[in-house]
């Protein structure tokens, strides 16, 4: 029953995405939640895609991965990317995008390879999106 949300109306689409990112976890999720964001809409236009309410980066898919992965984010306004794979020591190993970009979804694969081209080892690296004022990192794993 929908209504029980803080007595908003529950007419509308509702989106609720579970995702297990722990390696090798075949046991059961003992505790999980989520934040609903609700926005009114003012007017429909069929031709333009909904905007983003919030900038986030999503988790990656697959993970752990070999031998590439799929990153997604999106923004909620025009702003300067920077998307970066660090090494657990803090070293850049690599920079996916740095650009500005309008608001909405985007996605980028990484092969798991280094700024030049050679095969990166197994291992955790970190996914870093800087957009604007917002930062989120996410771990990644890369399996050989």
């Amino acid at each position: 029953e929908l209504s029980a949300f803080d007595s908003r109306d529950p007419e509308g689409i509702w989106l609720l995405t579970v995702a297990d990112n722990e390696f090798q976890d075949s046991g059961s999720i003992l505790e999980w939640g989520f934040v609903f964001t609700l926005e009114k809409i003012t007017a429909l236009d069929d031709n333009q895609p909904a905007l983003p309410a919030n900038t986030c980066l999503f988790p990656n898919y697959p993970n752990p991965f070999n031998p590439e992965t799929v990153i997604s984010y999106q923004l909620s306004v025009v702003s300067d990317v920077e998307l970066s794979i660090f090494d657990l020591l803090g070293r850049k190993v690599r920079t996916l995008v740095q650009q500005p970009l309008p608001a909405g979804s985007h996605t980028v694969r990484w092969d798991g390879r280094d700024a030049h081209g050679r095969a990166l080892a197994s291992g955790v690296y970190v996914c870093y999106l800087s957009a604007g004022d917002f930062r989120q990192a996410r771990k990644i794993i890369l399996l050989r």
